[in-house]
């Protein structure tokens, strides 16, 4: 009896281990896919919240905490839901997808913070249901631009097309038999004609450049032009660009005054540079006052090239700094255009600087007769 004994505690005894074995190793599988669950949700930019049918947390990710503003080194799991999210509707919309089994999307503003966009998504899982909450605030922005830019560019293509429709049809209506008439409006079909190629060679321009921006190779290739000295002039581009403008410097007598180094040179295309010194003297002179001052100045010290543009002109007050470099931004809508402008040339110069890598300020003071506007340049180079 004593020996079968032995024999069926022994089998008792493997049977237990066996058992012990098995926990264990899905113990340790789900320690490890716990894990997996927990570095993908807190990888995903977008927050996860699960909650049970009473109301209670059981799971949420680190992308909520920032999302909700809540502390991100606390533990709400056992939390009450409508404690940490105190906004009726949503409570509500959580509520009908629990008792509906239903899932539902939609946005909000200003939830957490103001002027922040939040799109969610509420989804029924087993007995509680799953919250993925978005921050689409940047989306919203972008889609506000897209839509003040098609609004503008209808605004600025209509304006001077009205303008030389009314002509024509003036024209047509008998003024074409008087030479002096015909001549003077031909000489305004011509002006608005040449705004409109103006305008649509910019957002040309500004189009280019932005695709330029978003091609991975380009800062290679930027990297390539250094390693392989194709460096550009900027003395040789910045010649060319005051031979183009000499017309517009002579009739307001401006004097430009040049402080740069014979041997200065950018990792930048040719036609690049211009576009850019083109744009900002261009400004410099038609804002400028008559029998006015253009500072020229560019140097290179250690790891970086710095550029200054100065003028006497009419400066830009503080209220409007922050915004000149939007698309269509005029300081003075009326007398931009009399000018000639399209209202997208310091667009494009920020467009430049940001896709050679560097940073553009600008400093203007309306307070100080003559005291004129700055533009300050920066390109960093890499070793």
């Amino acid at each position: 009896m004593k020996k079968k004994f032995f024999i069926f505690k022994k089998k008792k005894n493997d049977s237990l281990n066996h058992i012990a074995k098995d926990l264990n190793a899905a113990i340790t599988d789900l320690e490890i896919k716990n894990a997996m669950l927990n570095s993908i949700l807190n990888s995903m930019s977008g927050g996860v919240l699960v909650i049970d049918k009473d109301n209670k947390i059981i799971l949420m990710n680190d992308a909520i905490k920032d999302i909700v503003d809540l502390d991100a080194s606390f533990d709400y799991t056992g939390s009450n839901f409508s404690g940490l999210i105190r906004n009726i509707g949503v409570q509500n919309m959580v509520f009908m997808a629990l008792k509906e089994n239903k899932k539902t999307c939609f946005e909000i503003k200003s939830l957490f913070q103001k002027d922040q966009f939040i799109k969610i998504n509420i989804v029924p899982v087993n007995s509680g249901v799953m919250i993925y909450m978005e921050d689409i605030t940047e989306v919203k922005r972008l889609e506000q631009i897209r839509t003040e830019f098609a609004s503008n560019v209808t605004h600025e293509l209509k304006t001077p097309l009205t303008s030389i429709k009314g002509f024509i049809e003036t024209l047509k209506s008998g003024a074409v038999n008087d030479p002096v008439t015909t001549g003077k409006f031909l000489e305004i079909i011509d002006i608005e004609a040449n705004r409109l190629t103006d305008l649509i060679n910019d957002i040309l321009d500004l189009s280019e450049i932005e695709d330029a921006g978003k091609n991975p190779n380009f800062l290679n290739d930027i990297a390539n032009s250094v390693n392989s000295n194709h460096d550009t002039d900027f003395n040789f581009v910045l010649d060319d660009v005051l031979e183009i403008l000499q017309k517009k410097i002579i009739e307001k007598n401006i004097e430009i005054y040049r402080d740069i180094s014979n041997s200065l040179k950018l990792p930048m295309e040719s036609n690049r540079l211009k576009q850019l010194l083109m744009n900002l003297i261009d400004n410099a002179i038609k804002y400028n006052n008559q029998n006015g001052k253009i500072w020229i100045t560019a140097f290179t010290r250690s790891n970086m090239t710095v550029m200054k543009i100065k003028d006497t002109g009419i400066g830009i007050s503080t209220a409007h700094l922050s915004r000149i470099f939007e698309r269509f931004y005029r300081v003075d809508k009326g007398r931009s255009r009399n000018m000639g402008g399209t209202g997208l040339g310091l667009s494009i110069v920020k467009h430049l600087v940001q896709l050679y890598d560097g940073d553009i300020s600008v400093i203007s003071n309306t307070s100080d007769e003559n005291s004129g506007t700055e533009f300050k340049i920066v390109f960093y180079h890499t070793t």
